[in-house]
């Protein structure tokens, strides 16, 4: 269980569930792998390296239950319910809490709560300016952004939410509208606005957004026009995996902001749309969604990318698309 036995494999030795060493080594393996994932915790927080998930869709219901993934026991633990259930809405991470945000389900909604780890309740705080799902929400400079979405039509509006007001504040929209994209934070200074959807069709376009100049501007274009795709920042690079356009589903690619350049990477073995990705420290994780020809999907995949290989790990709870994702690293 502690090993990672991939081409190139990551040793992990753990001491009353604590890393002590990890090395590499080359090693040939094909087949699903129990993960221990190689946490740089100094402080022994029990809450860092963690991962959640929130809401989401079965084909039945909407939903409201949240899991943490335990890195001790290497399963999913339940903890409290959100008040309110969601798909498509916005999941992140801030100050030892978890902020929901928007959604839908079967009406579009504004309200936003936030968990609190170390009470497992949750709480509600003040609504989005505008209700708004599949839109993008991202974490710069201890603030909340969210941007796009739908609300009877498609929008090109952004707000961001300030812990010392309580309070959602419009900033400068973005050059389109776009729904169903991702929106992803590098640094603590730049946000990017990446593909979606809007009345052009499928999109791969991006957009950069200055925090301190609050200007947008136009970057490099994807390879792939994606929708309801997964995206993560990991390594100071973004990567993209999935969705609907004209990628098979599984394609995937990173992105350099140094060089302002789009490289592809293994494919994932699963088609996937309406899925999540995180990261928590030197790994990355694809999850969930919906498959065409497997349907809802309770399978994860673990990237290495010392191989540029993926490899299946420990499942979700359920089958489940369209829900939230975020770690605390």
């Amino acid at each position: 269980m502690y090993l990672f036995l991939i081409i190139s494999i990551i040793i992990i030795v753990s001491i009353n569930g604590q890393v002590k060493k990890s090395v590499h080594m080359n090693i040939e393996f094909s087949g699903n792998i129990d993960i221990n994932i190689n946490f740089d915790n100094k402080n022994n927080d029990k809450d860092i390296g963690s991962m959640y998930i929130c809401g989401g869709y079965n084909g039945s219901n909407y939903l409201s239950d949240c899991y943490k993934y335990n890195k001790h026991s290497i399963d999913w633990q339940s903890i409290q319910s959100m008040s309110t259930t969601r798909q498509s809405f916005g999941l992140v991470s801030m100050d030892s809490r978890l902020y929901a945000i928007g959604g839908y389900n079967s009406t579009t909604i504004e309200t936003v709560e936030t968990y609190d780890f170390h009470t497992n309740i949750w709480d509600g705080i003040s609504s989005m300016n505008l209700p708004r799902y599949a839109f993008g929400s991202a974490v710069v400079n201890n603030k909340i952004y969210v941007c796009g979405g739908y609300n009877d039509e498609i929008l090109k509006s952004c707000e961001y939410y300030s812990t010392n007001t309580d309070e959602w504040y419009f900033i400068t929209p973005m050059g389109s509208e776009r729904s169903e994209f991702e929106l992803v934070s590098i640094g603590e200074g730049f946000l990017y606005a990446i593909g979606g959807y809007n009345r052009n069709g499928y999109l791969n376009s991006m957009n950069r957004f200055d925090i301190k100049s609050k200007q947008w501007t136009r970057k490099a274009n994807m390879i792939s026009k994606r929708s309801k795709f997964g995206s993560v920042s990991f390594m100071g690079k973004i990567y993209v995996c999935g969705g609907l356009g004209n990628s098979d589903g599984k394609t995937c690619e990173k992105y350099d902001p140094q060089t302002n350049h789009w490289t592809p990477i293994a494919s994932m073995n699963d088609k996937r749309f309406n899925f999540k990705m995180v990261s928590i420290g030197d790994n990355l994780f694809a999850l969930g969604g919906y498959s065409g020809d497997k349907g809802r999907l309770d399978s994860v995949e673990i990237y290495d990318r010392y191989s540029d290989k993926w490899f299946y790990t420990q499942s979700l709870p359920q089958t489940i698309d369209s829900f939230g994702a975020t770690t605390v690293n």
